[in-house]
């Protein structure tokens, strides 16, 4: 990692494409200054992609941090303006995002909600 720690360099990489790839990440972040990693999770309604993602983010964390970086998780919360997916009822609980027109969409939920971060921990 590079020891000039200011101005932080941040960047956002998939963590399934990290898991696959972190030898080649690790280099050109040493090459670019790099001083920061998010792993970006992708969005999924699955348990058992959520368990597995979890479990890759988990490693790619300890990694990231044994390496000298700083390392956050970007976590998909807001949704895309879509209805919840069909049998996805469990999560109709979550508070939803009210856009300025007064309109909420299925799956934009609030990150600060508790059964929301509950859900994610």
């Amino acid at each position: 990692m590079s020891a000039n720690r200011w101005p932080l360099l941040s960047v956002p990489v998939m963590n399934d494409e990290f898991t696959r790839c972190s030898g080649q990440y690790l280099s050109a972040f040493e090459k670019g200054g790099v001083n920061a990693v998010f792993l970006a999770m992708r969005r999924s309604f699955d348990p058992v992609f959520l368990a597995e993602d979890f479990r890759r983010l988990a490693e790619n964390i300890a990694l990231l941090k044994d390496a000298g970086y700083e390392v956050g998780c970007w976590l998909q919360a807001f949704g895309f303006g879509n209805p919840l997916p069909a049998g996805e009822e469990r999560f109709a609980g979550f508070t939803k995002i009210t856009g300025m027109d007064g309109r909420t969409c299925g799956d934009a939920f609030c990150p600060a909600d508790p059964r929301f971060t509950d859900f994610m921990a």
